[in-house]
């Protein structure tokens, strides 16, 4: 079902894993109930149900222009739109991740809004040329297909936030609601529109999650604030490219979270308004361990802006982490809900129903994966953690087996292969696994395969040597006071040390 991307620089206790997927790569949902992974999905009435208007999905805009490298343009544009519009009181607002699944895809409209649980999509397109712009916008209803509004935009390119808020008051006005005047004060207008550019372009380098794009990205940014020192989202955005560097160990921690902190700091004076602001201020608190400081951070967003995702994410996996299950799960869900395509929420979701012992909830989320189905061998790591953790080994490895055959070499799957070993009875297997493990090139996946598979194995002296390495880089996992699978761990005297050294309760 799903990958948890964890080793890479978790940081995290934050939970902001960044590489996620879920998939049942070539293996047919038959074959795997049949192989007894999960039980047959339940059969879902087909009586149709009116979908919730106020659920809104804008879709990626076209890129009408001439010019293909103009296209992060558009994509940053759509991305502007879902910020602006989620403003709008009343909304739900689909998020990013969910939406961009669609790009360059024909659907029918009424096939999204069923996909996305949404009753409006906004869709559009655009075209630059030089200093001018054309967006054509259009808000149908997916119930009927009706259109409910559409209009045609030709301006001068520094006319972009004009735009964005037109389309943004026609969005709400279509739906009987109303963008009210303190939302539209939290509206950065840039003056330099070449600023506003390098920052859009620097937006879809830091999505793209690579050594190199990161460092463009901070290149860029470092650029939008050289014409703008005034531009506060473009100091938010170089605290998350600086976030992603020390996430893949692409940077020394500390200089990366030095670099984001000095960034994040700058953002929150120059614009305390901004929901996009106290995120990345929040980060870096969860980066240093400042866990209420991040959680009171995480709030100020959500007021701010209740749609979204990733925000109410991280402030159920802040809760998570001291053992608040029952009000993190309510902000996972409403992730979930925000994003319902995306695998970070339903990844982290899992995980949290999991450490609280809430397992039929898992199955449930389990089977409901169904519905998404990239190639990719990862999901059977939480069908194996959720068997291990019923102490069914033989469930556990088969579902091993099964992502191994699509990726013998992925890191995730081997390292839970290593622990079913090691908790079936399997020693000399479980070590040798772990041997091949220890030579990954990235210290947090070694750390992690020495974690795990020693506590599975009894060695707990290696398991704590690990441990207390992980509590000095900020790569942690942040159930590690409740994951049933580390129980071995935790009743060790040593594990209280590890617990002061990182600023949770014993």
């Amino acid at each position: 079902m799903i990958e948890t991307r964890l080793f890479a620089g978790e940081k995290g206790r934050g939970g902001e894993v960044t590489r996620l997927r879920i998939a049942y790569g070539n293996v047919s949902i038959k074959e795997l109930v049949d192989k007894k992974c999960f039980p047959a999905r339940k059969i879902v009435s087909s009586k149709a149900v009116e979908l919730d208007t106020l659920r809104v999905a804008v879709l990626p805009f076209v890129s009408m222009s001439p010019d293909p490298n103009d296209e992060y343009f558009v994509d940053g544009l759509t991305e502007e739109l879902i910020s602006r519009i989620s403003l709008v009181r009343g909304l739900k607002v689909i998020a990013r991740t969910s939406v961009m699944s669609y790009k360059k895809r024909e659907m029918n409209v009424s096939l999204i809004g069923k996909e996305l649980n949404v009753g409006t999509v906004l869709e559009g397109s655009v075209r630059k040329a030089g200093n001018k712009i054309r967006v054509s916008a259009q808000l149908i209803n997916a119930n009927t297909e009706d259109h409910m509004w559409a209009e045609n935009y030709d301006k001068d390119l520094q006319d972009i936030f004009e735009v964005q808020s037109s389309v943004a008051h026609k969005v709400a006005g279509a739906l009987q609601l109303k963008l009210l005047d303190e939302d539209k004060e939290r509206v950065e207008t840039i003056e330099n529109i070449e600023s506003y550019t390098l920052y859009l372009r620097a937006t879809q380098l830091v999505r793209e999650g690579t050594q190199t794009s990161c460092q463009q990205a901070i290149a860029l940014l470092e650029g939008a604030i050289a014409r703008d020192p005034t531009f506060c989202r473009a100091y938010a955005g170089l605290a998350r490219a600086w976030y992603m560097m020390w996430t893949w160990n692409w940077s020394d921690f500390n200089v990366s979270v030095n670099s984001a902190e000095a960034a994040a700091l700058k953002a929150l004076k120059l614009g305390p308004e901004f929901a996009e602001v106290h995120s990345a201020m929040a980060i870096v608190h969860q980066a240093r361990d400042r866990f209420d400081e991040a959680r009171l951070e995480l709030k100020r967003a959500i007021r701010i802006n209740p749609n979204l995702a990733g925000v109410n994410q991280l402030l159920g996996w802040n809760l998570a982490i001291f053992g608040k299950f029952d009000e993190a799960i309510g902000y996972l869900r409403k992730s979930c809900s925000l994003d319902p395509l995306g695998t970070q929420p339903v990844l982290i979701l899992i995980a949290v129903l999991r450490a609280a012992g809430r397992m039929e909830e898992v199955l449930e989320f389990v089977e409901e994966t169904e519905k998404f189905h990239p190639k990719d061998p990862a999901i059977y790591t939480t069908i194996a953690a959720y068997y291990l953790q019923k102490k069914d080994y033989a469930k556990g490895l088969g579902a091993i087996e099964l992502g191994l055959e699509l990726d013998p070499s992925d890191h995730l799957l081997r390292m839970y292969q290593g622990i079913a070993y090691a908790m079936s009875g399997r020693r000399q297997e479980a070590t040798d696994e772990l041997q091949e493990l220890k030579k990954d090139k990235f210290e947090s996946n070694r750390l992690n395969a020495q974690l795990w598979i020693n506590t599975a194995l009894g060695d707990l002296d290696e398991a704590f040597k690990a441990l207390m390495r992980q509590a000095e880089t900020h790569a942690w996992w942040g159930l590690k006071k409740f994951d049933p699978l580390l129980e071995r761990l935790r009743n060790d005297s040593r594990f209280s040390e590890f617990c002061k050294k990182v600023g949770i309760p014993t």
